[in-house]
């Protein structure tokens, strides 16, 4: 069922993940609540506290995307530790994003992903050698300043990122991750990734892995400061081409006069890209977007 249709409204059926009915309800009266509960994460809680049949139904929305970004450092170590302590909330947990300033330990990390069930996804890894797990999405950010530290060191994203044999979708923000440590151990180990969001400093390693050779890219977005550093990823476009069903290009300016869709166009070889269907150009000048 895709809908339920309820006086001139059409409203989506919220997808939950929960294994038995909310009550004895009339459907359409169901899923009009779930509805509104989806757009108001205070009442969905407030459902969680008062009645243990709306319990897991409230959990799996709360938790279902969990969001840590930038603020204090102490909350992504609380919620990881939380999330170990209780599994059956980490098992509602379907995407997790550590965004911005955050002093997490590999370790850590590890720890979370092996914690959350919900992240393991059912690829076709038929074609490795030594499957390892899939998982459905990663985002890592690293904003912190430009030294060479552990903190920023390439080799500890690496070394997560290739904890699996396919992401659904990985996305790299920050532009200052420095090679600290040698990384081409890493490089046999690289994953299949079927969605990329990517700066400039995990290329080689996608090119190691069979995401660009065995075609399964369909989605490929490039975030660089100019038309030279996305040019230097040129290859990398040309290479994902003949399956990439979606480019979207980055780029940042100082100056309004410094901005040229035609250079840009003129600089990207798109000639590999027979099944293209969407191509994104995204110019950010002074923190304006356009």
């Amino acid at each position: 069922m895709s809908g339920i249709l309820t006086n001139v409204s059409v409203m989506e059926s919220p997808s939950l993940w929960i294994s038995s009915p909310l009550s004895l309800l009339p459907l359409e009266l169901e899923y009009a609540i779930l509805g509104w509960l989806q757009e108001d994460r205070p009442a969905a809680a407030s459902c969680s506290r008062v009645c243990r049949r709306w319990r897991p139904i409230g959990q799996s929305m709360l938790f279902q995307t969990v969001k840590l970004q930038r603020s204090r450092d102490v909350k992504a170590p609380q919620f990881l530790q939380f999330v170990s302590a209780n599994l059956d909330i980490a098992g509602f947990v379907h995407a997790l994003h550590l965004d911005g300033y955050y002093k997490l330990s590999v370790e850590a990390l590890r720890i979370a992903l092996d914690t959350i069930p919900a992240a393991s996804a059912s690829f076709d890894v038929a074609h490795m050698a030594h499957p390892r797990r899939s998982l459905k999405k990663l985002a890592i950010v690293y904003c912190g300043p430009l030294h060479l530290s552990s903190d920023n060191d390439i080799a500890n994203l690496l070394s997560v990122v290739c904890m699996f044999s396919e992401i659904g979708h990985l996305a790299v923000k920050g532009d200052k991750w420095a090679t600290v440590s040698d990384i081409d151990g890493y490089l046999k180990e690289a994953p299949v990734v079927r969605s990329l969001k990517v700066y400039t400093r995990i290329e080689t390693m996608l090119r190691a892995s069979d995401s660009l050779r065995g075609g399964r890219m369909s989605y490929l977005g490039i975030c660089a400061k100019t038309i030279a550093a996305a040019v230097a990823q040129a290859d990398l476009v040309r290479e994902a081409g003949p399956h990439l069903r979606t480019l979207k290009l980055s780029l940042y300016y100082t100056n309004w006069d410094d901005v040229s869709v035609g250079d840009v166009c003129h600089a990207l070889d798109l000639s590999t890209c027979t099944a293209l269907q969407a191509l994104h150009l995204h110019f950010t000048v002074f923190d304006e977007e356009v």
